[in-house]
């Protein structure tokens, strides 16, 4: 769709969904151990079985060998395509959609960025697919979180030699029903860290019960 949106086609060649597919897959998706180019060609085969893409060839499900020999291209069904392409506000709000009903609501900017779609105009979009009718109400995400759970300094995680992706768990691959709060992603600095910093804000009781009930749920450890 972002594709669509910004060319008019949604043509992809495998060569440039391989390292498009991949990016998105590891910073929205949850942890896997599984390759990269293994992980693009997942969606780019097995999205044939909901009829709504096409491969200009042939190819069986999953394999990577099949997809670079034969430089496999992969569109929209023409029928889809064609729909979608003389409706911007179609796409923006079957995007919309999806994004809403695969993520959690904070989340939701940086996926449809990283997919390359405005946040703003499709969060923003009137609906017109069955379903609630109005914009969806989305609880943004505070500007300053990224940098202020992530960058360098005592008790941040990437002092504890993490990164970004370890705060995905508790956002990308969390539901936005889950744990009954407003929200189940982190979204404030109140509710992202593990271990504040001095001078800042310490995690929030109601989210720190959350992880508790929610995330934290093997054995303690023990020396």
């Amino acid at each position: 769709m972002g594709r669509l949106a910004t060319s008019g086609s949604s043509e992809l060649p495998w060569p440039e969904a391989e390292s498009a597919l991949a990016d998105l897959i590891a910073e929205v998706g949850p942890p896997s151990r599984t390759g990269r180019a293994q992980s693009a060609a997942y969606p780019f085969t097995r999205l044939r079985s909901d009829g709504v893409w096409v491969l200009d060839c042939d190819v069986p499900m999953d394999l990577i060998g099949p997809l670079a020999a034969g430089q496999v291209t992969g569109r929209f069904e023409a029928s889809l395509q064609a729909v979608l392409r003389a409706s911007p506000e179609l796409v923006r709000a079957a995007a919309r959609d999806l994004v809403l009903s695969n993520f959690p609501d904070t989340a939701a900017p940086d996926v449809l960025e990283a997919a390359g779609l405005d946040p703003g105009l499709v969060l923003d979009a009137v609906a017109v697919l069955p379903g609630p009718a109005g914009p969806a109400t989305v609880r943004r995400r505070d500007s300053g979180w990224r940098p202020g759970c992530c960058r360098p300094g005592t008790g941040s995680a990437r002092s504890a030699g993490m990164t970004g992706s370890w705060l995905r768990p508790a956002s990308a691959s969390t539901r936005r029903t889950c744990g009954g709060l407003p929200s189940a992603a982190p979204d404030a600095l109140d509710n992202g860290k593990l271990k504040p910093r001095p001078g800042t804000l310490a995690p929030a009781a109601a989210h720190v019960a959350w992880h508790a009930r929610e995330v934290f749920k093997g054995e303690p450890l023990t020396t």
